[in-house]
């Protein structure tokens, strides 16, 4: 028996791996221009199997020569491919076969349509969830791109990124006195399951847990979910209350939050539709962090090979310092001076008393190579000493 389960298991393995299955990928490239040339870092998404509008799409960013590789369900039978670039309408590629498009690579040339926004539309009120004719919605599709371009930019193992990271006083402005810094990598984080970004609707972006509370910013995972979708709403923003170049998109909770949520501002440049920054606002906070200027903001940069990067963010928090002091008995001693000892502790609580300040954890970005041969971002290395940084205003180029 010993002999024989090896040997058997080994032919199962090897057919298996000659099946239908294996054969399961979809490869193909993506031009634009003409003459037509790679289209670098385009975001490609694919829907495959049965009910495939229902089922959450594969994602992949083409590559330097626009190449793109993904592996489809075992249960594929048909394919919808749609090719996304910010501040364009999507590439839609009419449906295929799964044995047509596995049979030979794809040939996908992008049409040069720029996302167009009517005047007139920048008026309209707030809409909540997908409402495609909408300005709102068109601007906040275009910031979308970029948050999942991101998103498969920071697993991409050839990429690595290294930061500065700071921590010390802040100003409501967002301004902040360093106190400490350090330069690191970031590590390739597996990707956490639904379940992590499902508990901040559950359980808020600010937590307490004995003496310790916990502040939670988001990332481009949490701002591009169909959660964030579904249970925000989105306006254009005044253009009397937007920076000069840019156009602001609006966003806040759906309903009343139970605990504490986030509500911002995506800012994107007035021409390109580019994403470049969203400045956030912690809401319904718990009343000892109710310090003005909470909050945070994230900027983004497209780099020159077409990768899109989280370059900078800043999360500012209330240094809430607690106290809990019981009363004191005084003695006078027969020589005149006096004594002071604490008395037992009253049945009653002890009143509480606060004093409130605003602190702040940031990180830059400095570096980004590829293949430990490719320097795709340089900018000032030098560490950051006791002095202050100030928060760069919507619009402003990176470092």
């Amino acid at each position: 028996m010993r002999r024989c389960i090896l040997p058997c298991a080994l032919v199962v393995l090897a057919l298996a791996a000659s099946g239908p299955l294996a054969a399961q990928v979809l490869s193909g490239t993506v031009l634009r221009g003409e003459p037509a040339v790679p289209a670098v870092g385009v975001l490609v998404e694919v829907r495959a199997g049965p009910r495939a509008m229902e089922r959450p799409p594969l994602r992949a960013l083409a590559d330097a020569r626009g190449v793109f590789r993904l592996r489809l369900p075992a249960d594929a039978d048909s394919v919808f491919v749609r090719v996304l670039r910010p501040g364009f309408r999507p590439h839609v590629v009419p449906p295929l076969r799964v044995a047509d498009a596995i049979a030979r690579p794809l040939r996908i040339l992008l049409g040069e349509q720029p996302v167009t926004i009517a005047q007139v539309q920048i008026r309209e009120s707030r809409i909540c969830g997908p409402r495609a004719e909408s300005a709102a919605w068109q601007l906040w599709e275009s910031a979308q791109t970029v948050l999942r371009s991101i998103e498969l930019t920071e697993k991409d193992p050839s990429i690595s990124i290294w930061t500065v990271e700071f921590q010390g006083e802040a100003s409501e402005s967002g301004n902040v006195v360093v106190k400490d810094s350090s330069i690191r990598q970031v590590p390739q984080i597996p990707p956490l399951p639904p379940a992590y970004y499902d508990s901040l609707s559950k359980f808020g972006y600010i937590r307490r847990s004995n003496d310790t509370t916990a502040y939670y910013a988001p990332n481009a995972t949490v701002l591009a979910d169909e959660y964030f979708v579904q249970n925000y709403c989105f306006r254009v923003v005044a253009e009397d209350s937007t920076p000069r170049g840019l156009v602001g998109v609006r966003f806040e909770p759906m309903r009343t939050p139970r605990v504490t949520d986030i509500a911002g501002t995506f800012w994107l440049d007035a021409e390109s539709y580019l994403l470049r920054q969203i400045d956030f606002d912690y809401v319904n906070t718990p009343p000892t962090h109710r310090t003005p200027g909470t909050g945070g903001y994230v900027l983004f940069a497209q780099l020159p090979s077409g990768h899109w990067i989280l370059s900078e963010w800043s999360t500012r928090m209330s240094r809430s310092v607690l106290t809990r002091d019981p009363p004191r008995r005084t003695t006078r001693l027969q020589d005149g001076s006096v004594f002071q000892n604490r008395g037992r502790p009253p049945a009653f609580p002890y009143p509480l008393r606060w004093s409130q300040a605003l602190w702040a954890r940031s990180q830059v970005v400095y570096r980004v190579q590829q293949d430990e041969t490719t320097l795709l971002f340089d900018a000032s290395a030098d560490s950051i000493a006791r002095r202050e940084i100030r928060r760069r205003p919507p619009g402003t180029p990176p470092r």
